[in-house]
């Protein structure tokens, strides 16, 4: 923590020592904690709000805070917050009818969330049953959402073996490599669902109800992504989480709202941010070779990072930025059909595009 500090602190003393020299004010501690940004902006679908996550510093708890703003797109009025000070709150995000911003919001130690309408009263509320990251469905009607689900069979009794080894044994004893996390301590098993219950899919009415649950993976559901017409979802989802000695390689998979589900990809390569096409025809997602595979080959370096795109008819996958030597972010479509993902360029982030299978640069 203290060499994190220092950086800035350098920084500020090297700017006052520049300043100074041709008689302006050099920037003093009292600036650092002024500093403010904003960063994570969602567009409402008609093109007229822009909503925002805005961080501050505290200084008198010496705490980093965030809130939630909203601006009209066309900057005819000041942005405003809309979430409550006393909580932090994040990821803002449209619903596709407009009617909703949906928000995480961390209360009581507890990260959850939050709904706020965007007509009518400012008045934050939660949808019961919802618990993790929330999305709205394109026709407005569902929710999807992931909650840790634990096994529904009861947990096995320990052996024989094992209980007197609880008896006679006065101690912790520890046999997963990532045991440890920073300050959080001892972690529990993260082979055992039980202790480390999955996350997994479910989908709500946006009045509330008893949720349906879609998925029986027993491993994390993530970035999971609605189809146009509302009718199933795409997600990713590593089914060698419990393996210790397999590194990352989730795969894409499919599920109905009939709770049938099926895997897209198997090719031990490591899966991610999976997004349907406007017609609903295709899934792009992004695609990297695992450690698993890197060591397999003996390589000496990893390999390229890239996006590809599968038609649901066929299942046959295209890599639609292979003549294209920078790593993309998860990609995402527009409405007519364009391919948007960013990448790091010297030291920025630029925005770039696929149509008719080549990258064209956009900012």
């Amino acid at each position: 923590m203290m060499f994190r500090r220092a950086i800035p602190l350098t920084i500020l003393l090297a700017a006052l020592d520049a300043d100074a020299q041709d008689g302006r004010r050099g920037l003093e501690l009292p600036d650092y904690y002024a500093l403010e940004s904003a960063d994570q902006p969602a567009i409402s679908p008609d093109g007229r709000l822009v909503a925002f996550t805005h961080h501050y510093i505290v200084e008198e708890d010496n705490r980093r805070r965030s809130d939630i703003w909203l601006a009209p797109a066309d900057g005819s009025a000041p942005a405003h917050r809309i979430t409550v000070p006393a909580f932090d709150a994040s990821t803002p995000r449209f619903s596709p009818d407009g009617n909703l911003l949906t928000f995480r919001s961390e209360r009581d130690g507890e990260t959850s969330t939050w709904f706020l309408r965007t007509e009518g009263p400012e008045e934050a509320f939660e949808v019961p049953g919802i618990e993790g990251p929330a999305l709205v469905s394109p026709d407005g009607r569902l929710i999807a959402f992931t909650k840790k689900t634990p096994p529904e069979a009861p947990e096995p009794e320990p052996s024989a073996f094992e209980k007197e080894l609880e008896e006679r044994f006065e101690g912790h004893v520890y046999d997963w490599m990532q045991f440890r996390y920073d300050r959080r301590g001892y972690l529990p098993d993260p082979a055992n669902p039980y202790q480390s219950p999955p996350r997994e899919l479910y989908v709500v009415g946006v009045e509330g109800g008893e949720p349906k649950k879609l998925t029986s993976l027993g491993v994390d559901v993530f970035d999971f992504a609605w189809s146009p017409d509302s009718k199933r979802l795409v997600f990713a989802a590593d089914t060698h989480q419990r393996d210790e000695y397999t590194y990352e390689r989730a795969d894409v998979w499919l599920a109905d709202l009939n709770g049938s589900v099926e895997r897209l990809t198997d090719d031990g390569f490591h899966h991610t941010a999976p997004a349907f096409s406007p017609d609903g025809t295709r899934v792009a997602y992004r695609r990297v070779k695992g450690l698993n595979l890197v060591i397999a080959e003996k390589a000496k370096r990893g390999a390229p990072v890239d996006v590809y795109v599968m038609d649901l008819a066929s299942r046959r996958a295209t890599n639609v930025t292979a003549s294209w030597d920078l790593r993309p972010s998860g990609p995402v479509w527009s409405p007519d059909g364009g391919l948007y993902f960013d990448a790091g360029v010297g030291g920025n982030r630029h925005l770039f595009v696929v149509r008719s299978g080549s990258v064209g640069q956009v900012t």
